[in-house]
This record gives structure tokens, sequence and C-alpha cells, in this order.
């Protein structure tokens, strides 16, 4: 009888050690997972931290007058000339704008004596963008 209980005991005593190592070996694995997300989360902070100085430097006023005094015809902007935000069509959950709202969307931006469309200013930021690449 008592072998029986020594051999349960000790049966017992195995399944719990096994089952702590499994315990010990998930745990560890969870733990390197939670490292590389947070090594993930750091650098995609530092690639936000960029885009934003990114974007602070591509908005100063003095660099954007720059370029239209250079590509659109040596005009001034004004504040008259700028639009609201909620005029630019946002894109649907699909990533594409909605056509509706690119139509009515396009106004046109008076520049010098006439009146530039919003497909002259895209042509001429593809412009830009090809030279930006060129080089």
């Amino acid at each position: 009888m008592s072998r029986i209980i020594t051999l349960v005991c000790l049966l017992i005593s195995t399944l719990l050690v096994v089952f702590v190592f499994a315990i010990k070996y998930s745990v560890q694995d969870l733990e390197t997972e939670y490292e590389n997300l947070n090594r993930q989360i750091e650098i995609e902070q530092k690639a936000i931290h960029i885009l934003k100085a990114e974007w602070s430097y591509l908005n100063e006023p003095q660099r954007l007058q720059a370029l239209t005094e250079l590509y659109l015809d040596g005009t001034k902007l004004t504040y008259k000339q700028m639009e609201a935000l909620e005029l630019i069509p946002m894109k649907d959950a699909s990533g594409t704008p909605d056509p509706e709202a690119l139509e009515t969307a396009r106004p046109t931006v008076p520049i010098g004596d006439g009146v530039t469309t919003m497909a002259t200013i895209e042509a001429v930021l593809r412009e830009l963008r090809e030279k930006q690449v060129a080089q």
C-alpha cells in the first residue's frame, strides 16, 4: 500500500514539475513578445517624431512663400486664397476618396490676374515631385 501511495505522489510531483516548467517557458515567451512590442513601439514613436519634424519643415510659411513665388508665376499668396480644412475630401475606409466629395471640394484658387484650378496646382505638384525624384 505504501508503494502505491509513493508512486502516486511521485507521479503527481512529476506532473506538477512539468506543469511549472510549461508555465515558466510560456511566461518567458510572453516576456520576449512584450519586449519586441515595446521595441517596435519605440521605433514607431521615433518615426512619428521624425515625420512631425518633417511636416513642420514642409509647412514653414517662408518656405511655402518661396515655393509659390517660384512655381506659381511669382505671385504672393494671401490669406483669402486659403480654404477651410473641411473642403479637403477625406478618404473612406478603403483608402479612396469619395468621387462626389472630390467634385464638390475642388474650389478655384485665384492667383494673380487669372484663375488657376486645382488641376493646374496638381500638375505643378506632380512636376515638383518628378524633379525631386530626378535629383
